[in-house]
């Protein structure tokens, strides 16, 4: 059986950010040293905290929707959505790196 630990504790709006970002079509993803930026076809930004992987990624972050905004310190979405949200992130820079200037797929040629 498999325990998962983590610093901070679930809250429901930001379980709801995150569904709400993990529904719409991504345009970029940006790292940085500590954060991450995911900004959607609708041009909304999500700002996730990318650091300490395994307890408190995550942890910390903004959201951005045209001239509104909310923050988050210290608190996390569901482990589900955590996992659909990696999980994404990660589908899409394989994505990106996949894809050729043009558009074509690189993978098409394997």
């Amino acid at each position: 059986m498999l325990t998962l630990l983590f610093n901070y504790s679930e809250e429901e709006y930001v379980s709801a950010i995150f569904k709400s970002v993990l529904a719409e079509k991504w345009k970029s993803i940006e790292a940085e040293r500590y954060y991450i930026t995911i900004t959607t076809a609708s041009g909304r930004k999500l700002i996730l905290w990318n650091n300490n992987k395994y307890y408190a990624w995550a942890s910390d972050g903004r959201f951005i929707a045209g001239e509104k905004g909310t923050s988050w310190d210290n608190a996390r979405p569901s482990v589900n959505l955590l996992h659909q949200m990696i999980k994404r992130i990660n589908q899409e820079v394989i994505n990106t790196i996949n894809t050729m200037p043009n558009g074509e797929r690189v993978d098409k040629y394997a």
